[in-house]
């Protein structure tokens, strides 16, 4: 069984294709270096998002346990993120899914912030980690009278602050 097989997939229609690229391009970003199997997981996400589907980020970890693959566990934060980013579009024009964008973006930045730890191209991890905090805290500041939400901007400022140390450091 394929790699792809296992996966399940989410309707997002024409938003697919855009988010797909998307998240492709943070991947190759992170990840130059592909293996026979990856590049064909790779064209299987590319083809089901030309029929307008994103793979569930939730069954991309699942596979990312079962093959012990940093590479589609990394796939997983970036669809969770982008998934995220998709549910804040709705926010902005609807006001409508704040705590579903808010919780896929702190699960993607749960799984970046992991991979940094087993990553050796830590800085580009860690610079992804620092591009979704920093979309996390502009959607947050919106409902900032919310006193959960102001909880998690304090906490996100904080994990900001300690990922530029750690870059500083790195330097």
């Amino acid at each position: 069984m394929e790699k792809g097989d296992k996966l399940k997939w989410l309707n997002f229609k024409d938003l697919a294709i855009k988010s797909i690229e998307s998240i492709m391009q943070s991947f190759r970003d992170i990840f130059p270096q592909l293996t026979i199997n990856e590049l064909q997981l790779i064209e299987k996400l590319r083809s089901q998002a030309k029929k307008g589907y994103l793979p569930d980020p939730k069954a991309l970890e699942e596979l990312a346990e079962t093959e012990k693959s940093e590479k589609i566990l990394a796939l997983a934060a970036l669809t969770h993120r982008e998934i995220a980013r998709l549910l804040a579009s709705i926010y902005f024009s609807e006001h409508a899914y704040i705590d579903e964008a808010i919780g896929a973006y702190i699960q993607a930045l749960s799984l970046l912030i992991g991979l940094a730890s087993l990553l050796h191209n830590k800085r580009r991890i860690l610079e992804e980690t620092l591009r979704t905090l920093g979309e996390l805290i502009f959607i947050a500041e919106k409902e900032k009278e919310r006193e959960d939400i102001n909880r998690v901007i304090i906490t996100v400022r904080t994990i900001i602050e300690g990922i530029l140390k750690t870059l500083n450091i790195g330097d």
